[in-house]
């Protein structure tokens, strides 16, 4: 569900740089190469953020068991 938001955001500021920017078009290629930046980081920050919930999990599971 994140990736289609970050992905519907990334169109919707080609769409609006390209159009208020009609003297230098901005080619297709950066919005692509934008869209996938964004899904990187996004997939990044997931992986970390699930990496914290393991951690937290083990640090509670080995508090209760002393």
């Amino acid at each position: 569900m994140g990736l289609i938001i970050i992905f519907s955001l990334s169109l919707f500021f080609f769409v609006t740089l390209a159009y208020f920017n009609t003297s230098n078009p901005i080619p297709f290629s950066s919005f692509l190469i934008l869209s996938l930046l964004l899904c990187l980081i996004k997939i990044e920050y997931d992986a970390c953020f699930d990496l914290r919930n393991d951690v937290e999990l083990v640090r509670s599971y080995s508090e209760s068991s002393f």
